[in-house]
Parts: structure tokens; sequence; C-alpha cells
């Protein structure tokens, strides 16, 4: 978040992580203060670089008692594995993907519920509308859902498609009552005219999908590069007015680098 290009971690109270997308802010979750060893879970939306531009970095990836698996809700193990030999060899890196062979294992997400974490966390994903492919991803555990990720996600309101309301609600029923959504905020309103078909959405958008699922906390995810602290800190009032007429107690929170969103499970 912030500076950073997408990246999200799970983390439970034991210390193991699950970790959400491998953007640029992968770098400072495999250095900040932990052991590099064990296994991360890496579960990947889709196959663009800003989501896949930490992973050169991690350092985990260079560590003899890591294994760092990585899976992609978009395209099976194959396609990811090329996607990641590209990024990971010469000339766009000097280490090459072989000589990362023991550490770094690529597998499949073949679409149906799977558990993770010693079967503590439980993922389901269910496809955005995104150019190339998309995953969403809800993570629960014994006690219901946590947390849902969809971090590219273009709900495309405006666009009188019924096939797409359908998906909307469907997708409404997917998230239903989970405790934080972290949501594609790329535009206002306003602005998704001149983006229709780009793969984003508008933060209020995204509000009125949050209240319809009956999200408690939403977390608006991937600000436009140009938008300045001034411009986001309008964009939540705008947000929070949206919460206010529909009298709902759902928290609305802009994402930051470094935000931490504490989920009693």
């Amino acid at each position: 978040m912030g500076g950073h290009t997408s990246c999200w971690s799970v983390e439970l109270p034991t210390g193991e992580t699950l970790v959400l997308d491998a953007g640029s802010g992968l770098r400072a979750l495999g250095t900040r203060g932990r052991s590099t060893g064990g296994t991360f879970e890496v579960l990947l939306t889709h196959r663009h670089l800003d989501h896949l531009d930490g992973l050169p970095h991690f350092a985990p990836l260079y560590a003899n008692d890591a294994r760092v698996r990585v899976r992609c809700a978009s395209v099976g193990a194959g396609d990811l594995r090329a996607s990641l030999r590209t990024i990971l060899s010469p000339p766009l890196f000097p280490v090459s993907f072989d000589q990362l062979a023991r550490t770094l294992d690529v597998a499949s997400c073949d679409g149906r519920p799977a558990t993770y974490l010693d079967h503590q966390l439980e993922v389901a994903q269910t496809m955005a509308q995104h150019p190339g492919g998309a995953g969403i991803y809800r993570i629960a555990d014994a006690s219901g859902p946590l947390f849902a990720y969809a971090p590219d996600n273009e709900l495309a309101e405006r666009a009188g498609d019924a096939q797409v309301a359908t998906w909307r609600r469907e997708l409404a029923v997917f998230l239903r009552d989970v405790p934080v959504l972290v949501h594609d905020a790329t535009y206002v309103d306003d602005e998704l005219v001149q983006h229709a078909g780009w793969g984003h959405s508008s933060a209020e958008e995204a509000t009125r999908l949050a209240l319809a699922c009956g999200a408690g906390t939403l977390v608006l995810h991937h600000h436009h590069p140009d938008r300045t602290d001034d411009d986001v800190a309008r964009i939540v009032e705008r947000c929070q007015a949206i919460v206010d007429r529909e009298r709902s107690s759902m928290k609305l929170v802009a994402g930051v680098e470094g935000l931490t969103v504490r989920v009693e499970g």
C-alpha cells in the first residue's frame, strides 16, 4: 500500500503468514525482523507486473531453510511458472529461476476452497472483472469469514449490463458478512466513463458493494497513483457520506502503507 504495489499478509497468532499478492511491498514483509525460514504461502490474484515485482526481492527465496509456494487465481501452474521464469531470469533479474528451485515452488489454484497453514485458514476464490483475468479471495477460519481481498476489480455499475448486474449480486453473496473487505477504489464515480473496461472500480462503487454485503470494515485500496494524501482524504469523506446516509455502522478507511487491521475470529 502507500508507495508500494499490492501486497497484504494475513498473520495468525502462531506467527504463520499467508501472503496475498507479491507487489513491491513483499520485500519489506520478507525483511521485517523475522526469520526467513519456514513455508510461505503466496496467493496471487493475477499476473500483472505490479502484483509480481516484489517477488525477486523476497528474502526467503534465498534462505536454505525456506520454501516459498506461489499460486495464482487466474492461471494454472504451467502458465504461472512461465511468467515467473521470465521475471526471475536475466536480463530482467540476475538470479535465474532454475537457481531458485530449492526454495521456490509453483502450484495451482483449482477454484475450490482450499486450506492453508496447517488447515487453520480456508481460502475461497471467485473471479473479478479485470483485463486478462484476476481473482478475489475470501479467507475464513473455524469461526467464519475473516477477510476478503479484491484489489483489481471493475464493478461497472454504470454499464447497464444485466449479466454484470447478476455477477455483482453474486459477488455480494460471496462476500456476505465479511469482517474486513479490501477493495479496488482507483477512481471516483465522475472518472468512470473515460475508464470503462480498464478493470478498476470507483471508491463509491466499492462502498456500495461493501454495504450490500454487510462488511464490517471497508479498506479502500489501489489508489490512483496521481492522488495526493488530501485527495484520498476527500474521497474517504465522500464515501463516508454514503455510509452515513445508509445509517450503517460499517467502518471505512483508506489503505496506507503499514496498515494493520485486527480481526477477531
